[in-house]
């Protein structure tokens, strides 16, 4: 397995993708911030030569187009093949070399989302320099009614918004299974491709929005947190 270096956004535009998505935010102090993005080169490389790891981006906050509530200061994405990948011996065997001197200067919010109605297997997708990260969680009662309404209305609508490229909605793996939330764990993820960040403040994007609207009586039930990155770079796994 061989990994192509980190690319500029100008490279291309599809990216290979597989149905489950490790997802990876983090914090870092000032103080290392450069430091930590060279070491992350070196890290998501290693992490691709791993078997079932297919790409991986790195994308950092963009506050001027980002909603209210707390979301990680920038985000390492990868394409797993399977939920299975992260537990090869390969994987659950290796080896972090952190440097010291980022201790105490990082924090991490580590989940794990399989993504809803895509086949299984490899295949490409369309991606941009930015994209709208939404994050939802929804009382179990009003799930059903939330899905039927949000793939339905809402995504249509925002998608026919100029500069939406594609979208892609996820489920949280250990969530969907029982399991108690943690900090930074939400119950879906919504991830929205744009041709810029700017595109979720355009007035075309704020009326299709806006059409797409949430209904008054789901709204008191689910919180939706709305978060706009641009990337840093990106990698993807090749067979060699």
């Amino acid at each position: 397995m061989t990994t192509t270096p980190p690319s500029p956004r100008t490279t291309r535009t599809t990216e290979p993708i597989a149905p489950v998505m490790l997802h990876i935010g983090t914090d870092v102090d000032d103080t290392i911030a450069t430091d930590f993005e060279r070491w992350c080169e070196v890290h998501v490389a290693d992490n691709l030569r791993l078997p079932g790891f297919v790409s991986a981006r790195r994308l950092r906050k963009n506050p001027t187009f980002s909603g209210p509530g707390a979301s990680p200061g920038s985000l390492t994405l990868y394409q797993l093949e399977a939920e299975s990948t992260l537990e090869t011996p390969e994987y659950t065997g290796r080896k972090i070399g952190m440097p010291d001197s980022f201790t105490g200067h990082i924090g991490f919010e580590r989940s794990l989302y399989r993504e809803l109605g895509v086949p299984a297997g490899i295949r490409a997708h369309a991606i941009g320099p930015a994209i709208l990260h939404v994050t939802v969680d929804v009382e179990p009662a009003w799930r059903e009614r939330f899905v039927e309404w949000y793939v339905n209305v809402h995504v249509p609508a925002v998608l026919d918004a100029p500069g939406m490229l594609s979208v892609r909605r996820f489920e949280n793996v250990e969530l969907a299974a029982g399991g108690a939330p943690r900090p930074g764990q939400h119950s879906y993820c919504t991830l929205y491709e744009m041709e810029a960040a700017d595109v979720i403040a355009r007035p075309e994007t704020l009326a299709s929005a806006s059409r797409g609207a949430c209904p008054p009586d789901l709204a008191p039930h689910r919180v939706a947190l709305n978060h706009t990155y641009e990337e840093v770079f990106r990698a993807v796994a090749t067979a060699g």
